[in-house]
């Protein structure tokens, strides 16, 4: 399996009205697949709803000035994964003749596969600035990802770019372009794991930083 990924330019011409709209309608397709109780007509006595459990599957969260964008949209999903995969080849973000992510023979899960990575909470965050000016809306960021990340990962890094938690080491917690092509074991212990595609983006002291990068547990060693 192999997954490329050049330079691209999104722009985002939806109001926020479509936005939400979009989000309805996603709602509405996971409410109508079959693993889902359609409503019905009968009423239930005050007891049987008291005995109800349950939960959103979908979250929208509005924030203002984050990470360097001045209206940000988060989408927390109730969506939890265990993965167990071979990935030969994950090249992200060809930029100047280089790339930002460059990993080969990567193990999501251990690699004997006694073990899966597990990804709780899955969340989509989007950062813009002036999101309700049609002539000045930008789009900052896109970040995809979880806060509670459990398991192993495993591969050769030839190149990684990442923001690492605890903003530790030499450059605050930000790898760009780390060319060092050995094999490398990360384990997440309930911590970040997300891909984050960005032109402007703030992270500890770093400012307006651009490209793809991996958000990651501080003592991986890159």
């Amino acid at each position: 399996m192999k997954i490329n990924c050049s330079q691209s330019i999104v722009k985002l011409f939806f109001p926020e009205k479509k936005f939400l709209a979009f989000l309805v309608a996603a709602a509405f397709f996971i409410m109508s697949s079959p693993v889902c109780f359609a409503p019905t007509k009968e009423v239930m006595s005050d007891l049987e709803l008291s005995n109800v459990e349950g939960q959103a599957l979908i979250n929208v969260v509005e924030s203002s000035n984050v990470n360097g964008s001045t209206d940000v949209i988060r989408v927390n999903m109730g969506i939890d994964l265990n993965l167990q995969a071979y990935v030969g080849s994950m090249k992200l973000g060809n930029y100047n003749n280089g790339w930002d992510e460059n990993i080969t023979n990567l193990f999501l899960g251990s690699v004997d596969r006694s073990s899966s990575l597990v990804l709780s909470g899955l969340y989509l965050e989007v950062g813009f600035n002036n999101l309700s000016d049609d002539a000045k809306r930008k789009l900052n960021y896109i970040e995809f990802g979880t806060n509670s990340a459990t398991g192993s990962v495993t591969g050769t890094m030839n190149t990684i770019s990442a923001l690492t938690a605890g903003n530790g080491g030499s450059n605050t917690g930000v790898v760009t372009r780390l060319a060092d092509g050995t094999t490398k074991t990360i384990t997440f212990n309930n911590e970040s794991l997300s891909f984050l595609f960005t032109s402007k983006y703030n992270y500890s002291t770093s400012s307006n930083l651009s490209g793809i990068f991996i958000k990651m547990p501080g003592n991986t060693g890159t």
